[in-house]
């Protein structure tokens, strides 16, 4: 459980952490973190090979749960129509959180597949990336526009949701069996800090969750590789080490 701390609700500040740790190069930098804090794997490169895309399958772990949420610019909509005919990654995260490992890890791993995905351009108009914030009543669709602009370039299917109370987001976190607890100081006080577990959702094409990742999973060579197993699986192609056609670019 990642217990964080508030940042007064700036997601500036929440950004200009997260800024630290996307640069995207060579060797991914070191992200600002506490001395003698273990960086989970999603931050550094993979110590082992990813397995090849499409020489394993992902189990079928149930229906993807529905809201009606809000985009960053205010527009309802509702999560099952973004997450229909598309491979989706979906996260949960509050804006100003500012544990390393937690919220600013998922959203630098999700950073790191969009840029991955530029290798299979016909596959990334496949993908889809939703993050979804859990802390509506401080998360704006201001604040979550705020959040989202370092990431969103033209071309890139990130949407940034958030919605319009803590009840209208429940039942949701209830279906990906997503935990919260926001925390209290001595007196009883609401801190501003939501305690929970970080989990990313992978969804296939037909709304069905394929996969959850947890800190010590959650990497982009790994999330990628079960996007292009996912895309190989729709499109009924048997893996080929000699023909990967799916998976090169064009």
């Amino acid at each position: 459980t990642h217990k964080t701390r508030g940042l007064g609700g700036s997601p500036l500040l929440a950004n200009l952490l997260l800024l630290t740790a996307l640069q995207v190069s060579a060797a991914p930098p070191t992200p600002i973190h506490q001395a003698g804090e273990t960086l989970a794997p999603g931050y550094q490169p993979l110590k082992y090979k990813a397995p090849e895309p499409g020489s394993y399958s992902l189990s079928d772990l149930g229906p993807a749960a529905d809201a009606s949420l809000l985009e960053s610019n205010g527009a309802k909509v509702n999560l099952d129509a973004l997450l229909q005919n598309k491979i989706t990654v979906i996260s949960f995260i509050y804006a100003s959180c500012n544990e390393v490992n937690g919220c600013p890890l998922a959203t630098a791993v999700l950073h790191r597949t969009q840029e991955a995905l530029k290798a299979h351009p016909a596959l990334r108009e496949s993908v889809r990336f939703v993050t979804i914030s859990f802390d509506p009543v401080h998360d704006t669709p201001d604040v979550m526009a705020r959040y989202a602009q370092p990431f969103i370039k033209d071309g890139d299917d990130w949407h940034f949701l958030t919605a319009a109370s803590a009840s209208a987001v429940t039942d949701l976190l209830s279906g990906y069996q997503q935990s919260i607890t926001p925390e209290r100081d001595a007196q009883g006080k609401m801190t501003g800090s939501i305690s929970h577990m970080l989990r990313v959702i992978l969804v296939d094409p037909k709304r069905r969750i394929r996969n959850i990742y947890t800190p010590s999973v959650l990497h982009s060579d790994l999330l990628l590789a079960d996007i292009l197993t996912l895309s190989l699986n729709a499109h009924q192609q048997p893996f080929s080490p000699s023909n990967p056609s799916i998976l090169r670019a064009s």
